[in-house]
């Protein structure tokens, strides 16, 4: 709903992907999700590392994309407690 409304640069498109989809694509180790998420937020850089380091614990430490989009994973769930 959010492309059709506001188009693949809306604001609404980006935060679901930082805030739902790259998390969950870190968390169930899915390369393909990530490489869209990333695609989607014109990341080709980190798109092509998800599919071809995957989320290996060293390419977890070094993408600071990732890490971002975790953190705020985690924040979301310490705020509401």
């Amino acid at each position: 709903m959010a492309r059709v409304y506001e188009g693949d640069d809306g604001p609404v498109l980006k935060a679901l992907l930082m805030d739902r989809v790259l998390p969950l694509a870190l968390e169930t180790g899915d390369r393909w999700l990530a490489h869209w998420g990333f695609g989607m937020l014109a990341r080709w850089d980190e798109a092509v590392r998800a599919l071809v380091v995957g989320f290996f614990p060293a390419s977890v430490l070094f993408s600071a994309s990732l890490v971002f989009c975790f953190t705020r994973f985690i924040a979301r769930f310490i705020n509401t407690s």
